[in-house]
C-alpha cells in the first residue's frame, strides 16, 4: 500500500539527496493509523506543489525523540516526548512541479 504526505521543502531536499533516511512525525492517533499499518510499503512526500518523491518503507516505530532533535522537536511539539520514526529508502522516483517530468533515480 502507497500513502502520500505533504513535507517541508528542506526535508523534501536532504531526502532526494539521499541525506535524510529517516522521517519523524508527531505521534498523534492520525498519524499512528496513516503509517503504522502493517501494509504499508512505500510513501510519497510532496511538497505544497506537485514535486512527488516515492520511497520505500523499510520500518515505522513509535520512539522517544532522539536527542538531535529533542530541542527543535519540543519548539514544534511542546510536551511530547514520543515520536514516529519512519525508516525509508532512498527515493525511487522523483516527479518535477510540472508533473510531466518523472525521473527515475535508482530502478
Amino acid at each position: 500500500m502507497k500513502k502520500s504526505t505533504p513535507i517541508k521543502g528542506l526535508f523534501f531536499d536532504e531526502i532526494r539527496r539521499g541525506v535524510k533516511d529517516v522521517e519523524y512525525r508527531e505521534n498523534t492517533e492520525r498519524n499512528r493509523a496513516i503509517f503504522c499499518d502493517k501494509e504499508l510499503t512505500h510513501i510519497v512526500f510532496h511538497q505544497y506543489r506537485a514535486d512527488r518523491l516515492e520511497c520505500r518503507v523499510k520500518s515505522v516505530k513509535v520512539i522517544k525523540v532522539p536527542k538531535a532533535v529533542l530541542h527543535l522537536w519540543q519548539l514544534v511539539y511542546p510536551g511530547q516526548k514520543d515520536c514516529i520514526a519512519i525508516k525509508i529508502s532512498h527515493p525511487r522516483y522523483y516527479v518535477d512541479m510540472s508533473g510531466k517530468s518523472k525521473t527515475v533515480l535508482w530502478a
